[in-house]
Formats: C-alpha cells, sequence, structure tokens
C-alpha cells in the first residue's frame, strides 16, 4: 500500500475455501490519482492475492447455493463499481451503478453500505444513498442488473430482516456532547418497517458514469452503466483531444449482454455535448465507444445524470410582528396566498372529485360535511400546494425544514341550518392531527400549519375548505 495509507476493512466473507476481503481506503489523494490505497484481496489458507487495486465497500453471497460472491466498490468521481467474483476467478465483466450522493466519498464515509438478503432468495444493497434490489444469480456469468428501489439522506449502519420485519440501523446525526450545535436529539437508533415501504423514500436519482479523466483508445468499450429504474436520464460527453471526436452509444436493453446501437455523437475539439434521453427512456445498461477516428490515447468524460425534481421557492420573511402573532396566538394567516386561476383549478378538481362515486378515504357526515383523506392520492391538482412557493417559506422559517406531510384533507362543509347563530359552527374549533403529537414526542404540541385555504368559495350550498 502507499506509505500514507493504511487498511481499513469494511467486509468480509468466506466461501469457495477462500476469505475476500473488501479494504475501503479512499480520500482526496486517491482521486487525484497519487496513489489507489483501497484492496480487494483473498487468502486461501496459505497466501494471500490482491484481486483488485481500488477501495471495495462490501461483498456478501449466499454460499453455495449461487455459486459466487457480489462485490461492490467505489470509483473517483464515478458511480460505484460492481462484480461477480466465483470459486476463484472473476466472473462477468464489471459494472457501474450511479450514486446517490457525493458525501460517501470518503472511506469515512463509506464504512455503511451493505448487501443483506432480507427477503426469501433476494438481495437489498444500500450504497451511496441508494437502495438496490439485487438478485443473488448470476446466468451466463453476468449479474442481471440491478433495480434501484429508492433515494435516501440516511446513514445506515447495518439492515436486516427480523420476524417479518425490515430493521435499518440508523447512524444519523447525533449531538456529539456539544460539538454539533445542529442537532438537539441524536437522531440514530432503530427503524421497524416492511421491505415494501423502501419504495415510499425517496425517488431514485443520481449521477455516475463508467468514465472520468480515463484514458480510452479507438474501439474501446467502456464499462456497462445502469440505466434502468431512472426516469430521467442525460449523457455528458467531453475529451480533450485536438480534433473532433465521434462517440457510439449502445445499449442493452435486454440486461443479458447483447449490446445495440442507440446513436453516434461527435464532439468537437474542447466542446461539451450533452444527450438527454426521452423521459422513461428504459435499458438495462448503457456503454459508451470512442469510434477509431483518431490513434493513440486521450482523455475522455463521459457522465450521466438522473435528474432530481427541484422546487424554487420564493423567499418571503417573515415580520417580527407575525412571529410575535404566531407564537402568541399559535396561528398565522397569509393573506391572498392563492391567486384566482389556482383557486379555480382547485374548485373545479374539488367538485369533480365530490361528485365522483369514489368511496376510498371518503368520509361523509351527512348532516355537517362530505370529505377525502389523502386528497393528493386522488386529484394532482392539489399536489403543487405542498411545495407552494408562498407558503412553504413561511413554514420552514416558523418550524424548520424537517417537514412531513402528514394528512391531505379536502373537506366540503354543508350549510348551516337555518337560525343557526354566526358564532357556533360544527364541529366546532378543535386541536386536531393526534398523529403530529406522537411524532413530536410530547403531550401536546404549539401549532400544526396547513397549506390549504381556510375557504375557497361558497358553492351550491356547501363549502369548501
Amino acid at each position: 500500500m502507499p506509505d500514507h495509507k493504511y487498511a481499513h476493512f469494511k467486509a468480509g466473507y468466506s466461501n469457495f475455501g477462500r476469505v475476500v476481503v473488501a479494504n475501503n481506503s479512499y480520500d482526496e489523494r486517491d482521486f487525484r490519482g497519487d496513489g489507489m490505497a483501497g484492496r480487494l484481496a483473498e487468502w486461501d489458507g496459505g497466501r494471500w492475492r490482491i484481486i483488485e487495486r481500488a477501495p471495495f465497500i462490501e461483498v456478501n453471497g449466499r454460499g453455495d447455493f449461487s455459486g459466487h460472491h457480489i462485490r461492490h466498490g467505489l470509483g473517483p468521481g464515478l458511480g460505484h463499481p460492481a462484480g461477480l467474483h466465483g470459486r476463484g476467478r472473476p466472473v462477468g465483466a464489471v459494472t457501474v451503478c450511479p450514486k446517490g450522493s457525493h458525501c460517501f466519498d470518503h472511506m469515512w464515509q463509506t464504512e455503511w453500505p451493505r448487501i443483506r438478503e432480507v427477503e426469501h432468495e433476494r438481495f437489498l444493497m444500500d450504497c451511496h444513498g441508494i437502495f438496490y434490489e439485487l438478485s443473488p444469480w448470476a446466468y451466463g456469468n453476468r449479474i442481471w442488473a440491478p433495480r434501484p428501489i429508492s433515494t435516501h439522506l440516511w446513514v445506515l449502519g447495518d439492515f436486516c430482516a427480523w420476524r417479518g420485519l425490515l430493521v435499518l440501523g440508523a447512524d444519523n446525526a447525533s449531538p456529539h456532547g456539544g460539538a454539533n450545535h445542529l442537532a438537539g436529539e441524536p437522531q440514530s437508533g432503530l427503524w421497524f418497517g416492511k421491505t415494501d415501504d423502501l419504495w415510499g423514500f425517496g425517488k431514485p436519482a443520481g449521477q455516475g458514469g463508467p468514465w472520468w479523466r480515463a484514458a480510452v483508445r479507438a474501439g474501446e468499450p467502456s464499462d456497462p452503466y445502469l440505466m434502468s429504474g431512472f426516469e430521467h436520464k442525460t449523457l455528458h460527453l467531453r475529451h480533450d483531444a485536438d480534433s473532433s471526436v465521434r462517440f457510439r452509444v449502445e445499449v442493452d436493453f435486454m440486461g443479458d449482454g447483447e449490446w445495440a446501437g442507440y446513436t453516434e455523437l461527435d464532439v468537437a475539439p474542447g466542446a461539451y455535448v450533452p444527450h438527454v434521453f426521452p423521459t422513461g427512456y428504459s435499458a438495462h445498461w448503457g456503454a459508451a465507444q470512442r469510434r477509431p477516428r483518431l490513434s493513440g490515447e486521450r482523455v475522455f468524460h463521459l457522465y450521466l445524470s438522473h435528474e432530481r425534481l427541484w422546487v424554487m421557492l420564493e423567499y418571503h420573511p417573515l415580520s417580527e410582528e407575525d412571529r410575535r402573532q404566531f407564537y402568541d396566538e399559535g396561528y398565522l394567516i397569509v393573506r391572498n396566498a392563492l391567486d384566482g386561476e389556482t383557486v379555480s383549478r382547485l374548485i373545479e378538481a374539488g367538485d369533480r372529485l365530490m361528485a365522483s362515486d369514489e368511496t376510498r378515504d371518503r368520509q361523509i357526515n351527512d348532516e355537517i360535511y362530505d370529505s377525502f383523506r389523502n386528497v393528493v392520492t386522488h386529484e394532482d391538482a392539489f399536489i403543487p400546494l405542498i411545495t407552494h412557493s408562498t407558503i412553504l417559506p413561511l413554514v420552514m422559517q416558523l418550524f424548520g425544514s424537517n417537514l412531513n406531510l402528514s394528512t391531505s384533507h379536502l373537506i366540503y362543509s354543508k350549510t348551516e341550518r337555518p337560525g343557526t347563530s354566526p358564532d357556533k359552527r360544527a364541529p366546532g374549533w378543535h386541536r386536531d392531527n393526534g398523529r403530529t403529537t406522537l411524532d413530536l414526542g410530547h403531550k401536546q404540541s404549539r401549532a400544526w400549519g396547513s397549506s390549504a385555504p381556510t375557504t375557497l368559495a361558497t358553492r351550491a350550498g356547501r363549502n369548501p375548505a
């Protein structure tokens, strides 16, 4: 190993008469190319053999049941490479999967990614902030493409199946004896749920690629890069050659190693060429090849990004009067938050839902109201209210950024009976949403907010609120 390095072992697996260990040593010097300290190595009981000189994070398998083990590592600036190794020999090609975050690009930040069997004959892989579903089998000496499940921000020390539950061990933020002033309470602990809950985490999104400052010869294909399971895909190309270079992009849409030409892209000297794949375009693997137009080696960059949806918010600072109103009275009124066009669109969507025969999530009191819980799952028109550019910044200034949508309730209240006192409302003022109280861990929560307008209009004897 380089003089400035030390072994930082993170995983080990024993089978086929060997012990295989993964050393994830990696920092800025490895990124610059000053020396690669990570290792994947095996011991046969008599001697050590280095399989690959690169940082590796995890190695696991199912013993003789599948006849191989699966490993994944860390690539500088790239996605994380994954590969097979069976009965003392490499099996199939190395494949590259996207990274959900570059926050893990250090040996101290890659201590936790794991491959575990959490369901019968199914592997779950967590790496760089993305959960993948991974088959334990290899047919034709190749991995069937991992399937991305979700993106997350947790630091997970490990996870397992226990009594029919999925258990995640979180090693998240801690006050650290007062050294971390942004963490009021420890965020580490055990999370219990179902494997299916993972599909409700963040939408799969990441970035990476098979080439990063790589010297590539003409006609030499890249390693396969995972595309399947990501909605949006963008290819980024650049090179340092002194003349134009043509790249051939190929895809393996069946996942069986059969490659088909997708397109060819010409990149002028010093130019940068992006290519946006059609939304939802699906192929298991993508790869690029430099066409034989130049001799010798040149440096190339091929990078793919799977974009997240970012919401740009308008900043509306809270006045001291508004803050005092909220802290003293427990509520804040935001006037003219919705424009007329938005109000009309919401009324139309609400009327359409109320006139339907839908019974799922419907709550009715014949004399008082008709309503739908979880209305954002019934009508897309209400979804933008969650991140409304006027309301959300105010909520964040009052509550912080750790926000969750606990419910979305569309209520059409019926006209009060004639003679009802104007100061009497049914069901009357009450404190709602007990789930929030339990989540906060306090007997009483100070306040809770709604991003929907209190009243939109009065139509046909009903008050949609």
